[in-house]
């Protein structure tokens, strides 16, 4: 009985009542790590122990009928998503398992009564209302083709989300928007035929079945060019799935470039002769959009991606935060005047796979890294495009979860669940998400439920492993066709439209040379080696060299570190500096880190107990003996020098590696560092030296100068 699960004991009950009473719950205090507030790039973690209800004034809460009524809701409200309409190919037809009725409520003798709703469902539309009429908008509202999961949160969020679901689930689309909806959902399914009649024995890891992702990422854009949003940088880590729809059907990316690679043509516009370029479903770019108009825009990156799944993610999560250091967002705004909130320009934005989503190590990393203090980007929107099974393993083969993002829940992620033959609610589900995203600064996860209409790829054969999926899927309507018919219009004219275009663009091909690739932009000072071997005087004066050792052991007033390292540390380092010789690693360390600060070079150091050092060696960081306060003295060296952020990582190499990567690609004057805690360690890492740090330059001109420290005789 769903009543006896949801009031099993008298403790749950007495929560319950609680939050229902506005009474605040007894919580325990939650002692954050000893950085605090104003040491460089650290960003506090969330706050997740407020328990207090943001809804009020629920009418007489010891009448039995509201309270009975109130768990009703709740019970909507928890799981409803477990009733809801979100396959999109009806497979599950026993998902409806979830029993909500009356008599688990004992509600059945008050279905004539009329209740007061205005507090407890403010968009129901009235004041009061029957049963059936509340029956009707909870079944409306949480149990149709979009569906949230809000359980995991705590009550603050958790009041918030439902507060703007069923705000936004209310919303109407006019026939502007619903034609815009069409002709996204159309034009894409016009590309895919477009290449495989034309490019029939190439693997292009078609979009069709998951057509409303594209829906997903032109409202996405939408919102982020209004004038309320302050948004200038979306950075986009996705797999191979739908890659090329979007890049062509919403990123702009020119058809000329695509099908000039089809035809076996470099992408990368390479003078040295040293790139090798990579697949189709590779393929990256950058670009502000909306083209047209003089209005507000976005700049989009999308990054390059190997053909492991979800390795992008972290490196793009990294290259975020590596912006938000370079645009000043909080935490990295040294002079309090710019009074940003960490996100406020610069969002992340990945797409992933069901099967992958769930499998991948790196996905649960990067979700616990995410409210990290030196890891944080403001929160990150995940989209799952959910086909329900990976290559050929089906679901209940790749997951022991119901859904492929229960992972998320561990990190107090809402989910969005919304069917994706539904692209109305997918715009709906895009609203919510982005709003989240902004208010709250944390992750957010929508899985739209869709298909896959062909195997993994195209000259696959998905009908040997999953022979009743796919005669359900051959047999049923596309998306697009199935939207287009439901507004009661033609396809044929966009169909035609595209495709012309399509044949123009595919004209035109032979004649496309691609713009220069390498060291734009925030890389364009930078200049490539030649092959005459060059000397540079990177030497600094001892003066300051002595300035920078002194430096970096004065303590600020007040400050009281433990006496065997005053012996061993400061008392030692002074004498180096006296005498000038048998300076140690360590010492040197710290003068070639604050060279570049006095220089304006930014310096990131970070792993597994790298403040202190592994053996306890370094000390860049100093924690007070009383106190337990944090001072980094290569901070203070003088007042115009650039910053040092040391960054004492979790217990994670793989990742950790992605995202350092990702920060060492954005901007060449910021210099990144990842120690490995022994050398050896970086093995678990290995991904990432494989696919990105010894081989983007050569598949994708991209630079990165990402400092490798592996002690134990490993350093490179």
């Amino acid at each position: 009985m769903l009543r006896s699960f949801l009031l099993r004991t008298p403790l749950q009950h007495k929560i319950f009542v609680q939050v229902f009473c506005k009474i605040p719950l007894q919580t325990s205090s939650q002692r954050f790590y000893q950085f605090k507030s104003g040491i460089y790039g650290y960003y506090p973690k969330p706050d997740l122990t407020d328990c207090t209800q943001i809804r009020s004034n629920i009418p007489s809460i010891q009448e039995p009928k509201y309270f009975k009524l109130c768990q009703l809701i709740e019970a909507y409200r928890n799981f409803g998503h477990e009733r809801a309409n979100l396959d999109a190919i009806s497979l599950n037809k026993a998902n409806n398992k979830l029993s909500l009725d009356l008599k688990d409520f004992e509600l059945e003798n008050y279905k004539n009564d009329i209740f007061q709703v205005s507090d407890l469902l403010p968009e129901i539309g009235s004041d009061n209302a029957t049963l059936t009429e509340i029956l009707e908008y909870l079944d409306r509202t949480y149990c149709g083709t979009l569906a949230v999961e809000v359980k995991q949160l705590c009550e603050t969020d958790r009041a918030w989300v439902i507060q703007k679901f069923e705000q936004i689930r209310q919303i109407e689309f006019s026939e502007t928007d619903k034609a815009a909806i069409r002709s996204i959902l159309l034009k894409s399914q016009t590309f895919d035929r477009f290449l495989g009649k034309k490019f029939s024995s190439e693997k292009r890891y078609s979009g069709e079945g998951a057509e409303s992702m594209l829906v997903f990422m032109n409202e996405l854009i939408s919102l982020s060019v209004a004038e309320t949003s302050s948004l200038t940088n979306i950075i986009l880590g996705m797999p191979h799935r739908g890659r090329l729809n979007l890049q062509t059907g919403i990123l702009a990316y020119p058809l000329q470039a695509l099908f000039s690679k089809f035809k076996g043509k470099m992408e990368l516009n390479d003078d040295s002769n040293t790139a090798s370029g990579d697949i189709f479903s590779h393929l990256f770019q950058s670009v502000d959009l909306p083209i047209q108009g003089d209005g507000k825009k976005i700049h989009i990156s999308m990054l390059p991606n190997p053909s492991h799944l979800e390795a992008v993610n972290a490196v793009a999560i990294g290259k975020t935060r590596a912006k938000q250091l370079f645009l000043k967002e909080a935490p990295y705004d040294v002079t309090g005047n710019n009074r940003t909130r960490l996100g406020d320009r610069v969002m992340c934005l990945l797409i992933h796979g069901d099967a992958s989503f769930a499998g991948q190590g790196v996905v649960a990393e990067c979700l616990m890294m995410s409210s990290l203090p030196n890891f944080s980007v403001g929160g990150t929107i995940h989209v799952v495009v959910n086909n329900k099974l990976g290559y050929t393993t089906s679901a209940d083969l790749g997951r022991f979860t119901d859904k492929c993002t229960n992972f998320g829940n561990l990190a107090n992620c809402p989910v969005i669940h919304v069917n994706g033959s539904d692209p109305e609610s997918v715009v709906r589900a895009c609203k919510l998400a982005f709003q989240y995203r902004m208010e709250k600064r944390r992750d957010v996860i929508v899985d739209i439920s869709c298909f896959r209409r062909w195997g993994h790829n195209e000259l696959d054969e998905p009908a040997f492993t999953q022979p009743n999926m796919y005669k359900d899927i051959s047999s049923r309507q596309t998306i697009p066709d199935q939207y287009s018919e439901s507004l009661n219009s033609d396809s044929h004219s966009v169909h035609e439209e595209y495709d012309t275009h399509l044949s123009s663009c595919l004209a035109e091909s032979d004649k496309y040379e691609p713009p220069a690739a390498q060291l734009q932009a925030q890389w364009s000072a930078i200049t490539p080696a030649t092959n005459n071997i060059t000397v540079w005087d990177t030497g600094v004066s001892p003066q300051m060299l002595k300035q920078i050792g002194i430096q970096s052991v004065t303590l600020p007033d007040n400050f009281t570190i433990h006496p065997r390292l005053m012996r061993s540390h400061v008392e030692s380092r002074l004498r180096e500096m006296e005498s000038g010789e048998k300076l140690n690693w360590a010492t040197a360390e710290a003068l070639a880190i604050g060279s570049l600060l006095m220089q304006g070079h930014t310096v990131r150091l970070c792993g597994q107990d790298s403040g202190r050092g592994t053996f306890s060696q370094r000390h860049a960081v100093l924690v007070d003996s009383n106190t337990e306060d944090v001072h980094i003295p290569l901070n203070d060296i003088t007042s115009d020098q650039a910053f040092f952020e040391v960054v004492n990582s979790p217990l994670i190499e793989t990742s950790v590696l992605g995202f350092e990567y990702g920060m060492s690609i954005d901007n060449p004057k910021l210099l990144v560092m990842w120690e490995a805690q022994f050398g050896d360690f970086f093995n678990c890492a290995q991904l990432y030296v494989d696919t990105f740090i010894s081989s983007a330059e050569a598949k994708w001109l991209l630079q990165s100068g990402l400092v490798l420290l592996l002690p134990h005789g490993y350093d490179r």
